[in-house]
């Protein structure tokens, strides 16, 4: 693997950040999952089969605790790694410490009733898809889809680990999860982010890919700390 690059914690990728979320059905038992090798710095995809920063306070930011030395760095993950995107395994507890340290990331940013990020028991729902990109050092990044209605999902668990956000992991996690739900049919992804500045990443993230705001759906409701938007989804 190449030589990694050390910069500082703060400079993060704008576009994926928390880029968000606040959502995968368990492989039916025998069943040969597909999979994608992403090369991140050639945007080469091939499918193969196998044999933050905490908030304080609604919407304030403060630096996170591992960085409030100025001068503190991290071995950040080099552009040229290989990122494979597949299924998720439910019973890998790699995948369940990453949903928490998801979940974790959210606690301080809103009240219960406005935080909607999925823990692990809810994400082994019916009508739940969720994918992992994984490297050679394990999980890097995840994203889902949770069914709303005919032909409507729900964008869900968008997460990249820190150490490996401005590699485009998140930008290929998100045409990967786009791409499975064109080719099921699906006609609309939609999706609730956080309306306060911490957020800004993400919505900027979800705008560039085509997402425009809209009204809640499915069961949200009205709420100041929320931003809904949704994509109409036509062919690639």
């Amino acid at each position: 693997m190449p030589a990694r690059r050390v910069a500082p914690v703060h400079d993060r990728d704008p576009d994926v950040g928390v880029v968000d979320e606040r959502v995968g059905e368990r492989h039916p038992h025998g069943a040969r999952a597909h999979h994608q090798v992403v090369d991140v710095q050639s945007l080469h995809v091939t499918t193969v089969a196998p044999p933050l920063l905490p908030v304080h306070g609604w919407g304030r930011q403060n630096p996170p605790r591992n960085a409030q030395d100025p001068g503190h760095s991290v071995t950040r993950i080099p552009h040229n790694h290989r990122v494979l995107i597949t299924r998720a395994d439910l019973a890998d507890p790699r995948l369940a410490a990453f949903l928490q340290a998801h979940l974790d990331d959210m606690e301080p940013t809103a009240p219960p009733e406005s935080r909607h990020a999925l823990d692990l028991t809810a994400l082994q729902a019916d009508g739940v898809r969720l994918w992992v990109g994984v490297d050679g050092d394990g999980i890097v990044g995840t994203v889902a889809l949770a069914a709303v209605g005919q032909g409507h999902e729900e964008l869900k668990s968008m997460r990249t680990e820190p150490l490996a956000r401005g590699t485009g992991v998140a930008t290929r996690l998100l045409a990967h999860a786009l791409d499975d739900a064109r080719a099921r049919g699906v006609s609309r992804v939609s999706l609730e982010t956080g309306s306060m500045e911490f957020f800004e990443p993400a919505r900027r993230f979800y705008a560039r890919a085509g997402f425009v705001p809209c009204p809640p759906f499915g069961s949200y409701v009205e709420d100041p700390l929320s931003t809904f938007m949704r994509l109409e989804l036509g062919p690639r």
